[in-house]
C-alpha cells in the first residue's frame, strides 16, 4: 500500500489535523479500555473490603466470646443484626451469609429464606452457585464466584460475588454487584470522556480548519494572481499586501511584480500605439496625396474642359448679341404698333364699364319693386289667413247655434207631449211649445244656411291663400333672378374695370418694352465686345492650368518621396 503526501498547503495541514484526531482516537480507546479494567478491579477490590469489613465483625464479636463477655450464640445474633445492615448503592447491594451446609443465616434480598437450606439452588444458567460459594470459600478461604442472577422480573443478568470463610463460626460470608452496574458505571464513564474527547477533537479540529483557511485561503489566492499576473493581466488587486504575517510579506512582493509588469505593459502599449500611429499616419498622407492628386487632376481637367466650354460660349454669345442687335430693332417697332393698339383697347373697355354700371342701376331698381311685391303678396296671405280663421270661428258658433236649436226643437216636443197629458189645462203650453219648436226649426234651417255659406268662404279663402303663396314663391325666384343678375352685372363690372386698368398697363408696359429694346440693342453690341475679351481671357487661362498641374504633379511627387 503506497501513501502519497497531499500535495497542498491545506492538505498537508489537513492531514495533520486528521493524524492528531486518530491519535486523540487511539488514545481514548485506550484509557477506555484501561478504565474498563480499572472499573472490574475496582469492584472487585470494593466487594474484597465489604466482605473483609463484616467479617471484622464477626471476629470482634467471636473476641467478646473469647473474653467471656458474650456467649456465642449472642454474638452470632449480634452479628448478624449488624450485617444486616451493611447495605451499599441505594440498598441494592448487601452482605450474605451461609453456613457450612448451605443454610441461608444472613439475606437481606430474601429474608424470607434465613434459616432455610438452599445449598441446592441454581442460577439462570443452571449452576449451583450457593454450592460453589461453599467449596471456593473452603478450599481457598476466599475467592470470586461469577454466576448469572435472574431479577424479580425474570431477567437473567451476570453478577460476580466476593466470599470468605470465617472458621470460628463455620460461616460463609460475602457479597456480590451485578456486571450491569459496572458496564453502566463503564459507559457512563466511556460515554463522558468520549464526549469530551469528541468536543476538544471538535475544538481543535474547527482552530485548525480555521489556521488551515487563514494559510491556505490566503495563498491560494496569491497563486491565482500570480497566475494571473504571469498570463499578462496586471489589472487584478493583490490581496493581504496589508498583513504583517510571511503572507503579507509575499503579497507585497507580487505587488511588485504586478506593477512592474503593469508599468512594462504600458510601455510596451504606448510604443506599439506609437507605431500604429505612425503607420496610420503615413497611410493617411499618402491617402490624402492621392486623393489630393486625383481631385486636382480632376479640378484642372474640369477647369480645362469649362475654360473650352467658355470659349464656346463666349463665341456663342458674340453670334447671340449680333443676332439680338439685329432682332431688337424690329422688336422696338413692333412694341410701338402695341402700344398704339393697347390705347384703344383702353378707350373701349372705359365705355363698357360705363354701360355696364348703367345695367347695374336698372337692376338694382328691378329687384326693389319685386321685393316690395313679395312683401305686399305675404301681407295679404297673412290677411286672407285671418280670414279663414273667423269664418272658422263663425263655423264654431253656428254649430254651438244648431245644437242650441236641436235641444229647444227636443225641449218642444216634451212639453208638446207634457201638454197632452195635461189635457185641456195644458193646451196654452202646447199652443207656445208649437211656437218654440217652429222657431227651433227656422233657426235650424237659418243655421244650416249660415254654415253654408262659411263654408263656402273658407273655400275661396283657402284657394285664395293658395293662389297668393303661388305669388309669393314667383316673386320669391324673381327676386333670386334679380339679385343673380345684379351680382353678375357688378362682377362683369368688376372684370370691365379690372380690364381697363389691365389694358392701361399694359399701354405702359408696351411704352417700357420700346424703350428696352433700344437699351438690348445697345446691350447686345456691349455684349459682342465682352464676349471678344471673354475669348482672349479663356485662351490665356487654359495656358496657365496646364502650368499650374505640371507643377503640383511635381510637388506631389517630391512629397511622396519624402
Amino acid at each position: 500500500m503506497s501513501f502519497s503526501s497531499p500535495k497542498t498547503v491545506s492538505g498537508k495541514l489537513y492531514a495533520l489535523v486528521a493524524l492528531f484526531s486518530v491519535c486523540f482516537a487511539i488514545t481514548l480507546g485506550f484509557q477506555l479500555y484501561a478504565l474498563g479494567n480499572n472499573l472490574d478491579a475496582f469492584k472487585r477490590a470494593e466487594l474484597r473490603s465489604l466482605v473483609q469489613a463484616a467479617t471484622n465483625i464477626a471476629g470482634n464479636y467471636q473476641a467478646l466470646v473469647a473474653k467471656g463477655e458474650m456467649s456465642e450464640a449472642d454474638a452470632q445474633t449480634a452479628a448478624k443484626r449488624s450485617l444486616r445492615g451493611m447495605l451499599y448503592n441505594g440498598g441494592k447491594d448487601y452482605v450474605f451469609v451461609y453456613d457450612g451446609d448451605g443454610t441461608s443465616l444472613v439475606h437481606p434480598a430474601k429474608p424470607d429464606n434465613e434459616g432455610k437450606n438452599i445449598i441446592g439452588s441454581q442460577d439462570g444458567n443452571g449452576k449451583y452457585h450457593i454450592r460453589e460459594f461453599i467449596e471456593q470459600a473452603k478450599a481457598n478461604g476466599s475467592a470470586y464466584v461469577s454466576y448469572a442472577w435472574k431479577n424479580p422480573e425474570g431477567v437473567v443478568l451476570p453478577k460476580i460475588s466476593y466470599v470468605m470463610e470465617f472458621k470460628p463460626w463455620g460461616w460463609v460470608l460475602g457479597s456480590g454487584v451485578l456486571m450491569d452496574d459496572i458496564n453502566a458505571a463503564y459507559w457512563k464513564t466511556a460515554t463522558t470522556s468520549a464526549g469530551l474527547m469528541g468536543l476538544l477533537i471538535a475544538i481543535c479540529v474547527g482552530l485548525s480548519i480555521l489556521i488551515a483557511r487563514s494559510i491556505a485561503n490566503p495563498l491560494r489566492t496569491l497563486s491565482t494572481r500570480m497566475l494571473e499576473i504571469a498570463q499578462g493581466n496586471f489589472s487584478v488587486a493583490i490581496e493581504g499586501v496589508d498583513r504583517n504575517d510571511e503572507i503579507g510579506k509575499m503579497s507585497q512582493a507580487v505587488e511588485v511584480f504586478r506593477e512592474n509588469g503593469l508599468t512594462r505593459q504600458q510601455l510596451e502599449q504606448q510604443t506599439e500605439e506609437d507605431r500604429l500611429r505612425e503607420l496610420r499616419r503615413q497611410k493617411e498622407v499618402n491617402k490624402l496625396i492621392s486623393v489630393f492628386q486625383e481631385e486636382v487632376r480632376m479640378a484642372l481637367g474640369s477647369v480645362s474642359d469649362n475654360t473650352g466650354k467658355l470659349n464656346e460660349s463666349a463665341i456663342a454669345l458674340r453670334n447671340i448679341a449680333t443676332e439680338t442687335e439685329e432682332s431688337s430693332g424690329s422688336a422696338a417697332a413692333a412694341s410701338e404698333q402695341a402700344t398704339a393698339n393697347v390705347q384703344t383697347v383702353a378707350s373701349a373697355a372705359e365705355e363698357l364699364s360705363a354701360s355696364i354700371s348703367e345695367i347695374n342701376r336698372q337692376v338694382d331698381q328691378s329687384s326693389a319693386i319685386v321685393g316690395q311685391a313679395s312683401e305686399s303678396a305675404a301681407l295679404s296671405n297673412a290677411k286672407v289667413a285671418s280670414l279663414d280663421a273667423a269664418a272658422q270661428k263663425i263655423g264654431e258658433v253656428v254649430s254651438l247655434i244648431q245644437a242650441i236649436a236641436e235641444q229647444t226643437n227636443l225641449l218642444a216636443l216634451n212639453a208638446t207631449i207634457e201638454a197632452a197629458r195635461a189635457g185641456e189645462a195644458g193646451r196654452g203650453f202646447a199652443v207656445v211649445a208649437a211656437e218654440v219648436k217652429e222657431l227651433a226649426n227656422q233657426t235650424s234651417k237659418a243655421t244650416e244656411e249660415i254654415s253654408s255659406q262659411i263654408h263656402a268662404i273658407q273655400g275661396s279663402t283657402r284657394e285664395t291663400v293658395a293662389v297668393i303663396e303661388d305669388i309669393t314663391k314667383i316673386m320669391e325666384q324673381v327676386s333670386g333672378y334679380t339679385t343673380a343678375i345684379a351680382d353678375a352685372v357688378g362682377e362683369q363690372g368688376l372684370a370691365t374695370r379690372e380690364i381697363s386698368s389691365n389694358v392701361q398697363e399694359a399701354a405702359q408696359g408696351t411704352h417700357l418694352a420700346t424703350v428696352n429694346m433700344h437699351t438690348v440693342a445697345n446691350g447686345a453690341t456691349m455684349t459682342a465686345q465682352t464676349a471678344d475679351d471673354v475669348l482672349a481671357s479663356t485662351n490665356r487661362t487654359a495656358e496657365s492650368t496646364d502650368n499650374l498641374r505640371n507643377k503640383i504633379e511635381a510637388f506631389l511627387r517630391d512629397v511622396a518621396a519624402a
